[in-house]
C-alpha cells in the first residue's frame, strides 16, 4: 500500500500498537515484545516518509472492550479480567483525534497516557512485578 501512497502523495497508516509496548509484560512477553517492535517500527517508517503526504500514526490503545482476551484464551480468573476497558468506539475516536492533529502516537485515555509515563521512571522490576501480577496463571 504504501508505494501507491507515496506515488499519490498522500494516505495514512494507523498500526495498532498498544500499551504494552511500553513495558516487557511476564506471561504476555511475545505480545508485549511484537507491539514494541510494531511501536518502533511505526515510529521509523514516520520518520522516512516525513514531508511526502503520507501520515504514519501508533496508535497505542490499554485495556479494550473487544474479543481479545477470550481470543487469547486468557482464563477469565486472572487480575487482568478486573482491569476498566475503554470501547472500541473510543479508542477509535482518540485514533481519529490524533490523526485530525496529525500526532505520531497516540494513547487513548487519560490513564493509559498516564500509566504510560508512570512506566518510563519506575524501575523495571516494579512494572514487570505488576504485570506479572495481572497475567500470572493461577
Amino acid at each position: 500500500m504504501l508505494p501507491g501512497m507515496l506515488a499519490r502523495g498522500r494516505g495514512a497508516i494507523i498500526n495498532v500498537v498498544s500499551t504494552g509496548a511500553f513495558q516487557p509484560v511476564p506471561f504476555l512477553n511475545v505480545y508485549s515484545a511484537s507491539k514494541s517492535f510494531v511501536l518502533s517500527f511505526t515510529e521509523a517508517l514516520a520518520t522516512e516518509v516525513s514531508g511526502t503526504g503520507v501520515y504514519v500514526q501508533a496508535l497505542c490503545p490499554g485495556f479494550t472492550d473487544t474479543e481479545f482476551f477470550e481470543v487469547a484464551h486468557v482464563a477469565p480468573t486472572l487480575w487482568v479480567n478486573r482491569m476498566p476497558r475503554m470501547s472500541s468506539e473510543a479508542v477509535v475516536r482518540a485514533s481519529l483525534r490524533g490523526y485530525d492533529r496529525q500526532r505520531l502516537r497516540v494513547v487513548p485515555g487519560f490513564s493509559n497516557w498516564l500509566t504510560m509515563h508512570l512506566v518510563r521512571i519506575t524501575p523495571g522490576v516494579i512494572s514487570r512485578a505488576v504485570g506479572a501480577a495481572l497475567y500470572r496463571p493461577r
